[in-house]
């Protein structure tokens, strides 16, 4: 069924053939241990719901594929016919800035998105969480990710808007990060207390990166503009509440 529907799908939008289908696994297969042919280009695999049945697909990977308009035009044809996709792993798939922007067009339906081993020398990863979607857990590992991608990130991290952000975890090892990009991280955290994990394992921070950390996972005080940014965040659920209450 993947296989006829990726050869439909490719031959329509590209005019290329499509990835080797590597396999179809029930739902608890490890997603890690998939892709077992480190240096084969273009293959894909799925993992379909056991109970709903092999044609129910929950999760669907790439590696080696270019990421382009026409590769897109393929994922939203995959999105409409197998409607419980909800994580998508695109590794090593020579992501660029331009395909970075298609890849945020396809976030209204996915909750867990790996982007491993894809290097972006404007490193402008942050895009991935500023639009409204549902992305709860997003992997960014092997990535190049330096100072200015920790930056970017960061910036985005900051909770202001609770109806934009619903990230949960954020694996970022493996990387370049260093202290200075780890103190962005964790000014970040002094306002999105929704993240439950972050990985910085394998990066450059030192003890200083690490002591600014730290100090976000305990009781600290609010500054002025943190403050505002609480007092904003209060009303606004206050808002919704009563908006919701009228409605019944």
């Amino acid at each position: 069924m993947l296989e006829q529907t990726l050869q439909t799908c490719f031959q329509e939008e590209s005019g290329q053939d499509p990835p080797i289908v590597t396999g179809c696994y029930e739902g608890n297969v490890s997603k890690a241990n998939i892709f077992k042919e480190r240096n084969r280009k273009g293959e894909c695999w799925a993992l379909y719901d056991k109970v709903l049945g092999t044609n129910e697909f929950t999760s669907i990977g790439f590696r080696g594929c270019k990421i382009a308009p026409s590769f897109m035009r393929v994922l939203d044809k995959i999105f409409e016919q197998f409607s419980l996709i909800t994580v998508l792993i695109l590794q090593r798939c020579s992501l660029d800035v331009n395909g970075l922007s298609l890849i945020v067009s396809t976030l209204q339906c996915i909750e867990d998105l790996n982007l491993d081993e894809n290097f972006i020398p404007i490193q402008n990863y942050g895009l991935l969480l500023l639009n409204k979607n549902i992305l709860k857990h997003l992997s960014l590992k092997f990535c190049k990710i330096n100072e200015a991608g920790a930056q970017d990130l960061a910036k985005s991290l900051e909770f202001r808007d609770p109806k934009t952000q619903h990230l949960l975890s954020l694996n970022l090892s493996f990387n370049h990060i260093n202290s200075n990009g780890a103190i962005h991280l964790a000014k970040a955290l002094r306002t999105n207390r929704e993240l439950e994990s972050l990985s910085l394992i394998h990066n450059w921070i030192d003890d200083e990166g690490a002591t600014a950390l730290s100090e976000v996972l305990q009781k600290f005080k609010l500054n002025e503009e943190e403050f505002g940014l609480r007092l904003e965040r209060q009303m606004e659920e206050l808002y919704i509440v009563s908006q919701e209450n009228s409605n019944k």
